[in-house]
């Protein structure tokens, strides 16, 4: 028994995994025409006919019951001549003006044509975002709202569909900048917290342009600096790791420079402060030492040793407390100095390590060991052994 055209598009619906509601925000229709399609009730009108087909990715037969069309050539070709235009240069801003106008009417025709493409849905996403911003600037607020509310759908439709990490967190962030013209400030930090895992600054500083835009210069100035301080830890994160690989690799000049970035960094960043927060690579010196030990340069080695000592000792004082600290950067965050970040005893059994070994004879060992590890600010500590 042939499948009737409500039968089939039931069927290629479930096979795209799409609710009725689903298909029906593709198509821009009702969830009750979908639904009347599907029970036979009705067919859809003449002009749904190439969207449901490019919705299903079948030829417009397949719907007809008589076959799957590659549209990923046409689509981007529609993009690329689309947007050549705002490449140029214009002598007017109404020039610049007409011709964003063209390149925004030009995704929404073809949006007709392939409803559920992701790239036509991104490009007018985010030509009609910068749209909506021009007739603002015109003082044409009706159309501005009407194409930030198309925005909106837009983006929704994208986020319901696609799989691709980095497409979904340029929606959420074209949706925050959108939700905040709106003044809708909560929608706004809904989708800046949405960001996929592993995007968590790009989420800060969402909610920071939302602070901004809400006029929370408070909030604003909290996030900033609360965000700053990840991105240094991240970058220590990778910092490390990196110099490690140079110096797994044999390259230890290479290593050097790179562990040498992080100690560059803290007086940028905090200046002349007593105390720096403890994810400052505090076994960066050591890590340094060790590299140049293997280029035979012991005397810087025992200078990055005493530098490791130096930092630890300042910050001793505030041994699992927690503190703010002066620089502007990062004045609204609170840091915990050490407590389960740092194991002191472990980090000063570090250099009982072999390959410190060759620095015992050095003259200025005895006077690192001495002054270096055994520090009244955080008691005695076993030194390594002194040879002899």
């Amino acid at each position: 028994m042939n499948e009737t055209m409500g039968q089939i598009i039931r069927r290629l619906r479930k096979e795209k995994n799409l609710t009725q509601e689903e298909l029906a925000m593709q198509l821009n229709v009702t969830n009750q025409a979908v639904s009347k399609w599907e029970n036979g009730d009705c067919i859809p009108d003449i002009s749904q006919i190439v969207p449901l087909s490019n919705v299903f990715s079948v030829t417009t037969d397949v719907l007809f019951g008589i076959q799957t069309l590659d549209r990923d050539e046409e689509i981007r070709k529609i993009i690329e001549n689309a947007s050549a235009p705002q490449r140029l240069h214009y002598e007017t801003e109404e020039e610049e003006f007409q011709a964003s106008v063209k390149e925004y009417e030009t995704y929404i025709e073809a949006l007709k044509t392939y409803p559920n493409s992701i790239s036509l849905l991104y490009a007018a996403l985010s030509s009609g975002h910068n749209l909506a911003g021009d007739y603002a600037g015109r003082g044409d607020k009706e159309r501005a709202a009407e194409l930030r509310r198309e925005c909106i759908r837009q983006g929704n439709v994208i986020l319901n569909t696609c799989t691709d990490i980095t497409c979904l967190m340029d929606t959420h962030r074209w949706l925050v900048w959108t939700y905040c013209d709106m003044g809708e400030y909560d929608k706004a930090e809904e989708h800046a917290k949405k960001m996929p895992r592993g995007f968590d600054n790009e989420s800060g500083m969402m909610i920071s342009w939302i602070k901004r835009a809400a006029n929370d210069i408070e909030g604003e100035l909290n996030q900033r600096c609360n965000t700053l301080a990840r991105i240094i830890s991240t970058l220590e994160f990778e910092i490390i790791p990196l110099g490690n690989d140079y110096y797994q690799k044999q390259q230890y000049e290479d290593a050097i420079r790179v562990y040498k970035v992080l100690y560059d960094l803290i007086p940028v960043i905090f200046g002349n402060e007593e105390y720096t927060p403890p994810y400052h690579g505090l076994t960066v010196g050591e890590k340094i030492a060790l590299c140049c030990i293997k280029l035979g340069q012991n005397d810087e080695a025992i200078e990055w040793l005493w530098k490791d000592f130096v930092h630890l000792s300042k910050n001793a004082k505030h041994y699992n407390k927690y503190e703010h600290i002066e620089t502007p950067l990062l004045r609204e965050c609170t840091f915990r100095f050490f407590g389960e970040y740092l194991n002191i005893k472990g980090h000063m059994d570090y250099l009982n390590r072999p390959e410190f070994e060759m620095l015992h004879d050095h003259p200025r060992w005895e006077e690192l060991v001495e002054k270096g590890l055994y520090n009244k600010s955080w008691g005695q500590i076993r030194c390594p052994a002194k040879k002899g």
